[in-house]
């Protein structure tokens, strides 16, 4: 369904680095059939806006909720707002088994063409249940079925989420309060939680000035021992962009921001004494 599909892409807020919910319906036209909506670094897209346009033009809405585990809009489960949403497992992700993910489904009718999708694109499950006397290749799809032992990993760590959940929360709020006479001084700027939020502190980024100033801070920090990292390139500058995707709203923010944002570390184990040396380096590198 998706062959001679074009994507379009939109703007971002700056302030927390997801889709610009006002560039939305500038952005649909007659072809369009579904809108993906990325929350980044675990903080909630503004949803409210994105589902009342999307369903005032009947479309799809799929919730990239890679990065977003146990995060909270409104006072529902991030990834149970749109019709489908897919949760990352890679082992950057606060739950991780190495690779592996899941599909969440909104709409039950949609439980049947996806576990024949995850199945080999083959009707195994009905089989199975007595429902059909063999399987058979019935569409396209692939082996996506997460290995036993990965789901043990999973399970693990899925009941201690409220724990796990809560200790990242506290190095994000560290890094904040640390960070916070540098943002007032308008030195760097600091990630917003809109409200109604309750992210899962997936990740903390500061953003700098320019690109320069972030490249200079990346090589002052990676020389004090400290890891830190830039992030995505905007999806409409990638290489797999050209000839299936476009900006279709000016490019204001998106390729400036990306420019200047630069992650902290953040992990489940990270003490407050490795924060605090990342916050004193990052002051230090300011004077």
């Amino acid at each position: 369904a998706l062959r001679g599909a074009q994507l379009a892409f939109v703007d971002i807020d700056p302030g927390n680095m997801n889709m610009d919910a006002d560039l939305l319906e500038d952005a649909i036209n007659d072809r369009t059939r579904a809108v993906v909506v990325v929350h980044y670094a675990g903080v909630t897209a503004d949803m409210d806006r994105i589902l009342a346009i999307a369903r005032q033009h009947d479309l799809f809405v799929v919730e990239d909720s890679a990065q977003s585990l146990g995060t909270v809009w409104q006072g529902n489960r991030q990834g149970c707002l749109g019709d489908v949403a897919c949760l990352s497992f890679h082992a950057t992700k606060n739950i991780q088994c190495g690779e592996g993910g899941a599909l969440l489904l909104n709409d039950p009718g949609l439980a049947d063409a996806a576990t024949v999708i995850c199945d080999k694109g083959t009707d195994r499950r009905a089989f199975l249940r007595g429902e059909v006397d063999k399987y058979r290749w019935q569409r396209l799809g692939g082996s996506h079925v997460l290995p036993e032992i990965s789901a043990a990993i999973l399970l693990s760590q899925l009941e201690r989420l409220p724990e796990i959940t809560t200790r990242r929360r506290q190095t994000w709020s560290n890094y904040a309060d640390g960070l916070a006479s540098l943002a007032a001084a308008n030195r760097v700027r600091l990630p917003q939680v809109p409200d109604g939020c309750d992210h899962n502190g997936h990740l903390f980024y500061l953003k700098t000035q320019d690109l320069d100033e972030r490249n200079r801070l990346q090589a002052y920090l990676t020389g004090q021992g400290i890891g830190c990292a830039p992030h995505f390139v905007p999806l409409h500058t990638a290489p797999g962009a050209i000839g299936v995707g476009r900006m279709v709203t000016p490019d204001v923010h998106t390729t400036a921001e990306s420019d200047k944002l630069l992650r902290l570390a953040v992990f489940t184990d990270i003490s407050e004494s490795q924060v605090s040396q990342v916050i004193d380096a990052v002051h230090s590198f300011y004077g």
